[in-house]
């Protein structure tokens, strides 16, 4: 089972959401949604680089990262202050 590790870098005006995960497939994509399930954020996983997502336009809250691997899909939460 494939796990996502997930560790929020913040930067003086930079917030980042640094991904990593070990990939089962070539065509990985994720999402951020919000807790009421609305996608806020998607695009694709490249494998072979390190993968840092800006979530500055994201307000403050709990989000639900999801990535989607073939046929498998993993779950991970986070919050931005």
């Amino acid at each position: 089972m494939n796990t996502a590790t997930i560790d929020l870098i913040s930067k003086a005006n930079n917030e980042v959401l640094e991904l990593n995960y070990l990939c089962k497939t070539p065509q990985v994509i994720y999402s951020v949604a919000d807790f009421a399930g609305n996608v806020l954020m998607r695009g694709s996983y490249n494998c072979l680089a390190h993968n840092r997502l800006s979530i500055t336009a994201l307000p403050k809250g709990m989000f639900t990262l999801c990535i989607v691997d073939g046929d498998s899909l993993t779950k991970a939460r986070f919050q931005k202050n």
